[in-house]
Formats: C-alpha cells, structure tokens, sequence
C-alpha cells in the first residue's frame, strides 16, 4: 500500500525520500529517474532549491518539499519541470518570493506555501501560473497586499490567506483574481474596509473576514461582488 501522503498516478514512477536518517541536507546527489511523476523530500532538512536540479523529468506531475527547512530558493528553480502540477512548500523558512522563482510553471494547479516566514511577495511572482486552481499562503508574515502581486493568476478560484499579519490591503489589489471564489482572509490586523479594496472580484462566493478588528466599512465596499453568497 502507498503511503497516504502520495497518490497514485496512471503510469510513472515515485520518488519517495521521506524522512531519511540521516536527514537530506541537499538535493544533489539524489539522482531522479526520467519517467517519474512524483517526487518527495518531506521531512528532511533541506536548506536551499537550486536551479537545474529537476531536469529530464518530462513526466513530473507532483512535488513535495514540505516540513525541511528552506531558506531560499534560486530564480528559475523549477523552470525545466512545466509539467509539474501540484507544488508543497509548506513548514519551510521562506521570507521572500522573488519574481522569478515560480517561472516557467504553465501547469501548476496548486501552489501551498503555508506555513513558512514569508512577507515579501515580489511584484509579478505568479505571473507565468496561469492554470493556478488553488493558492495557499495562510499562517505566514504578509502585512501588506499590494495591486501588482497577484498578476496572472486569473483562473485562480480557492485563495487563502489567513493567520499573516495583514493590516493594509491597497486598493486593487485583487483586481486580477476575475476567478476567485473562496478567499479566506481570517486573523489579520485590518481595521478598516475601503471601497476599492475587493474590486475585481465579480466570481467572489465566499469571503472570510472574522477575528480582525473591523471599526469601519466604506461605503461601496462590496459594491462589486455581485457573486457573493457568503460574508463572513
């Protein structure tokens, strides 16, 4: 039997290195078979993602570096795997996500980098995840979300985004999510709502603004949400 954390593909190969003894420290040295569509570094203790190490993997559909401890990663990281799908970075140590790190992701349908130290987000850094379904940045550091972050993400539908730190949303900034359906902004430090905030969410069903401390709602502020079903 498979472990649960894996799935089962209709053909290829997995590459399961979870929890090693001793850790792995470095992705170099564990040499990945062409043909495999699924790979797992989860539990390790690996520090860095270096450029051109997932290459001659046309097949590659899964990845999961989850629970190591990566501090950074190199622009262009996974530019050689456009067939990659699903993505697991969480309970990492990421700061920063630089515009160039996801480059080349055509195909990527869920992204989870939660639980990691993240708030920076570079403008333009999703731009080339133009088939993203699901994005998952909750319990990082974000305080600020700014217009130009979100770019290219226009099929996006389930965004969640709560436990940061967030106190200021600029207008516009979800202006390019046309797809949203879910976005979870729970326990943050907003105290207020501004008109402009949400505009461009017109698929918006769902929207979770519990345990902030909301003292004020400009008027209009949901003028755009003609979708919504749920305001929490």
């Amino acid at each position: 039997m498979l472990p649960s954390s894996l799935f089962v593909l209709a053909s290829g190969t997995i590459f399961d290195k979870r929890y090693q003894s001793p850790k792995i420290t470095n992705l170099t040295g564990n040499l990945i078979l062409p043909g495999t569509s699924q790979i797992s570094f989860y539990g390790n203790a690996i520090s860095h993602i270096y450029a051109g190490y997932f290459r001659n993997l046309s097949n590659l559909v899964r990845i999961d570096l989850g629970n190591n401890k990566i501090a950074d990663m190199d622009d262009y990281s996974f530019v050689e795997v456009p067939t990659v799908r699903f993505l697991y970075i969480k309970y990492n140590k990421l700061s920063i996500i630089r515009e160039h790190q996801f480059s080349g992701l055509h195909n990527l349908e869920q992204l989870y980098l939660f639980s990691n130290d993240i708030s920076i987000i570079e403008g333009k850094s999703f731009k080339d995840l133009k088939s993203m379904k699901t994005l998952d940045l909750q319990r990082n550091l974000l305080s600020t979300l700014r217009e130009h972050q979100f770019v290219g993400l226009s099929d996006l539908v389930n965004f969640y985004l709560q436990q940061n730190q967030i106190n200021v949303i600029q207008d516009y900034s979800f202006k390019h999510l046309i797809s949203v359906k879910i976005l979870d902004l729970r326990s943050h430090e907003l105290s207020t709502i501004h008109e402009h905030q949400f505009d461009g969410l017109t698929n918006l069903d769902y929207l979770h603004l519990q345990q902030n401390q909301i003292r004020t709602i400009e008027s209009y502020s949901f003028k755009n949400l003609t979708s919504l079903k749920t305001l929490n």
